[in-house]
C-alpha cells in the first residue's frame, strides 16, 4: 500500500485520526506514542461510527431525560394536588380522655402524657391483680374501671375501686398493644394480626379487622377513625363503628410507636424517620429525618413536633415547613449535605426549629405540661425544661434504669424503674415525694384517674395505688 495511504495516526484514547507528524492528539491531547497508522478511508469510517454512537448516546440520555422528568412531574403532582375526597366515617367519636381518666395510652392525641385534673397519692397499695404472664402492654382507666391487656390472651376489665373483675374476653392471640377506649368501645390489636373492637361493658367482640401481620402498636381513635399501624409498615385508618379501611398508606418498617394527631395532621415515628401525614385522608405531607432513630413517641402542640433520638438530642420540628422540590431528591439532600459539611454551600432547609442536646444519653420518653417538657433519661435522671425560656428548672436522679414511660398527672411527675421502684417526683420542684417498692421492673406506662395510679409490672401484676 502506497506511504502516502498511511499518513494518518489513529489516538488510542479518542479515537479520532491526526496526522503522521503530531505526537498528542490534536483532539484529547493524549500521547500517539506507539499509536496505529490507518488510510483516509479508515479515518472517514471511523468518524462516521463515531457520530452514529454519539447521536444514539444522545436519543438514550434524552429518554432517560424524559423519562425522569416526566416521573418528578407525577411526584410533585401526585404529592401537591388536593386529595380526593374519601367517604365520610360513620361516627365521631376520639379515644381523646375525658378529665380524671387515662384512656388511650399517650393520655390525648397530641400524646402529652399529661393529666391535668388529678389528686396527689399517697403511694398507698390499694389492691393488686395477678395474670399468668409478664405485662407488654399498659393498662387504661375511665373514671370507675381499669382495662387490662393481658400476656396470657386476655383482655379484662377491673373495678377500679376494688380490683374485682367485671368481665374478660379471651383473644386468639398474645397482646402487645394498650388498649383505647371510646364511648363505651375498647379497641385492642393483637399479634396475631386482629384488630378488635370489644363493647366496654361487657367485652362482647363488636367488629374485627385482620392486618394479616402482628400488631403491636397501640390504636388511637379520633373523628370517627381507629389508626393504627402493623408489622409490615402499614398504618392504617378504620372506622370505628364497622371497622372498614377508610384509608391506608405504606410507611416501610415495623410500626410500633404511637402517632400524634394536630388539627390536620398524623405524625408516626419509624426508625429515623419522622413521617406527616393528613390525617383525614392519609396523603403524605412531609418526611422528616431523625439521626440516630427516634427514641421517644413525637409530641404535637400548635403543629410544633417534639422528639428525643437515641443521641441525646431533643429536636423541634415544624410540621408545616415543607422542602423546596429541588430537595426533596435523595441524591440531592446527600450532597447539599456533604457540601455544607465543607463550607460549600450553605445550611441545608430543614423543619428543625431548636435542639437540645442533654449528654447524658437516650431519653425513654417525653411528656409536655404546661410548657413544660419532662424528660427521662435511660441513665436514671428526668428533666424538666421551660419551653418557653429554653432554660432547665430541675433534675431528679432517682430514677436509676427509668424504663417506663413518664407521665404527669396533676402536680405529680411518675416514672417506672428496672429496679423495681416507682417513683412520685413533684413536678414544679423535682423533688422527691414518695416510692412505691414494686420489686419488680416496671417498662409500661402507668395511668391514672380520680382514686388511684395503676402499674403494669412485668412480673404480670397489676398495682392499684391511692
Amino acid at each position: 500500500m502506497p506511504a502516502d495511504n498511511r499518513s494518518l495516526v489513529a489516538c488510542r484514547v479518542c479515537g479520532h485520526a491526526n496526522p503522521g507528524e503530531r505526537r498528542y492528539c490534536q483532539h484529547c491531547w493524549s500521547s500517539l506514542a506507539g499509536a496505529g497508522a490507518i488510510t483516509a478511508a479508515e479515518a472517514a469510517a471511523q468518524a462516521t461510527a463515531r457520530r452514529r454512537r454519539s447521536t444514539r448516546h444522545r436519543l438514550i440520555y434524552a429518554s432517560i431525560f424524559a423519562i425522569l422528568a416526566t416521573g418528578a412531574a407525577l411526584a410533585f403532582y401526585t404529592s401537591n394536588r388536593p386529595a380526593q375526597p374519601l367517604e365520610a366515617a360513620t361516627t365521631s367519636v376520639s379515644s381523646e380522655s375525658p378529665a380524671g381518666s387515662w384512656t388511650m395510652v399517650s393520655h390525648d392525641l397530641r400524646n402529652t402524657r399529661y393529666a391535668p385534673a388529678i389528686p396527689r397519692f399517697s403511694g398507698q397499695l390499694k389492691w393488686t391483680f395477678g395474670t399468668g404472664e409478664g405485662f407488654i402492654a399498659s393498662p387504661a382507666a375511665t373514671a370507675d374501671t381499669v382495662y387490662i391487656a393481658t400476656g396470657d390472651r386476655r383482655v379484662v376489665a377491673l373495678d377500679a375501686e376494688t380490683g374485682q373483675v367485671r368481665w374478660q374476653s379471651a383473644t386468639q392471640g398474645p397482646i402487645s398493644s394498650s388498649p383505647a377506649i371510646s364511648e363505651g368501645v375498647l379497641y385492642v390489636g393483637l399479634r396475631d394480626g386482629q384488630m378488635v373492637a370489644l363493647d366496654a361493658k361487657s367485652g362482647q367482640q363488636l367488629w374485627s379487622f385482620d392486618a394479616g401481620t402482628p400488631i403491636t402498636a397501640s390504636p388511637v381513635v379520633a373523628s370517627g377513625y381507629v389508626y393504627i399501624g402493623d408489622g409490615n409498615g402499614v398504618l392504617r385508618a378504620l372506622d370505628a363503628k364497622t371497622g372498614a379501611v377508610r384509608w391506608h398508606t405504606t410507611v416501610g418498617g415495623w410500626i410500633d410507636r404511637v402517632p400524634a394527631l394536630s388539627d390536620r395532621y398524623l405524625v408516626l415515628a419509624v426508625g429515623g424517620e419522622v413521617h406527616v401525614y393528613d390525617r383525614e385522608t392519609g396523603a403524605p405531607r412531609v418526611l422528616l429525618y431523625v439521626s440516630g432513630g427516634a427514641a421517644t413517641d413525637p409530641i404535637v402542640i400548635d403543629n410544633r413536633l417534639y422528639i428525643g433520638s437515641s443521641r441525646g438530642v431533643l429536636l423541634v420540628m415544624d410540621l408545616d415547613w415543607r422542602p423546596p422540590f429541588i430537595y426533596r431528591n435523595y441524591t440531592v439532600r446527600k450532597l447539599w449535605s456533604w457540601l455544607w459539611l465543607w463550607n460549600m454551600a450553605p445550611l441545608p432547609p430543614s423543619a428543625l426549629l431548636a435542639l437540645e442536646n442533654y449528654r447524658l444519653g437516650p431519653p425513654t420518653e417525653i411528656a409536655l405540661a404546661d410548657d413544660v417538657l419532662y424528660i427521662s433519661l435511660a441513665s436514671g435522671k428526668v428533666m424538666a425544661t421551660d419551653l418557653e425560656t429554653q432554660e432547665p428548672m430541675w433534675t431528679y436522679s432517682g430514677a436509676a434504669g427509668a424504663n417506663s414511660s413518664l407521665i404527669v398527672a396533676g402536680d405529680v411527675a411518675y416514672i417506672g424503674t428496672s429496679n423495681g421502684m416507682f417513683n412520685a417526683v413533684d413536678r414544679q420542684t423535682g423533688t422527691a415525694l414518695w416510692a412505691y417498692p414494686a420489686q419488680i421492673a416496671v417498662r409500661t406506662t402507668p395511668v391514672v384517674n380520680t382514686t388511684g395510679i395503676y402499674i403494669a409490672g412485668a412480673n404480670g401484676t397489676l398495682y392499684a395505688l391511692r
